[in-house]
């Protein structure tokens, strides 16, 4: 199905701003594409200059999905949005990364890392606490060993991630527990985030990105059980972002992350659950904003 077909099955119909904001991205934030160890990875970069704003995805692993929440920091950021191809490893992730910030030129970077992408800036900044001015870690948690055993019990199942039809009922348990999670809009918003993950699901979600969701957060478990160090100490280098009613991540993951950070700020949503970037945009936006700014 061709762009304007697939936009027409999508959206006809939706009265919402987003979709003007959704289709000026795509027509104005053509995809880069950089090889590193082989494979190809895709992101979304504005104008060559820093400061700079990395954007990392959640399980789902497109970085388009994070256009929104882009369209507003690029008024004072240089913003780059990363998607996972299939790999296996925090380390391939980060080391993508690091590629993509040496052929941007970018030097004075901030990095904000959701869910899954909150795993591997954990990793990152433990690995290269140098690397990054600030951090944002948003609805996410640490590695503990009850989730790295839980993951394991798991891991015979991901076998079946290759099945047609183990797949299709899989991404028809997604789109179900999405538009649970987007139950807190209202209205026209609420159509709008609806059929936009129901095209990312159909188009983009493939066997090989719900692989890569199971293995780096399998990765990150097995080789990154959080320890008693704070590589970036000094308040003003890390928020950590979470919300109330977040049923992803367990309260006690989300506890421990605190802990891990004990200088950290905090800023913690009431409601908005795991999808807080679009649940609650402005005031996400806004409070990521106010923090690089205050501290810069």
């Amino acid at each position: 199905m061709g762009a304007g077909r697939r936009e027409a099955h999508y959206y006809d119909g939706v009265a919402s701003p987003l979709k003007e904001r959704l289709f000026r991205f795509r027509n104005s934030h053509p995809a880069k594409a950089i090889i590193v160890n082989g494979k190809s990875w895709q992101y979304y970069a504005n104008i060559n200059r820093d400061p700079t704003l990395v954007l990392l995805p959640g399980g789902l692993g497109i970085a388009e999905a994070w256009f929104d929440c882009m369209l507003q920091w690029e008024s004072d950021y240089r913003v780059i949005a990363i998607s996972y191809p299939a790999v296996d490893s925090v380390r391939e992730v980060a080391a993508a990364i690091q590629a993509v910030l040496q052929r941007e030129g970018a030097k004075q970077v901030a990095l904000l890392g959701t869910s899954l992408g909150g795993y591997v800036a954990q990793a990152l900044i433990r690995e290269h606490p140098d690397l990054f001015t600030h951090v944002i870690l948003g609805n996410t948690g640490v590695a503990t060993p009850e989730y790295h055993r839980k993951l394991e019990t798991q891991y015979p199942i991901a076998k079946l991630f290759i099945n047609r039809y183990a797949f299709g009922l899989i991404k028809f348990a997604a789109k179900r527990k999405i538009s649970e999670s987007l139950g807190l809009l209202n209205g026209e918003d609420r159509i709008f985030w609806k059929a936009y993950m129901t095209d990312v699901i159909d188009n983009h979600y493939s066997p090989g990105h719900m692989r890569t969701q199971f293995m780096v957060a399998l990765d990150f478990a097995r080789n990154h059980v959080s320890i008693a160090i704070d590589p970036l100490a000094g308040k003003e280098r890390i928020l950590i972002i979470e919300a109330d009613d977040d049923n992803a991540i367990p309260k006690d993951r989300r506890d421990k992350l605190k802990g891990q950070f004990p200088e950290a700020q905090v800023k913690t949503f009431h409601r908005g659950g795991h999808l807080l970037p679009v649940t609650q945009r402005d005031e996400y936006v806004r409070t990521i904003g106010d923090f690089l700014k205050s501290s810069q």
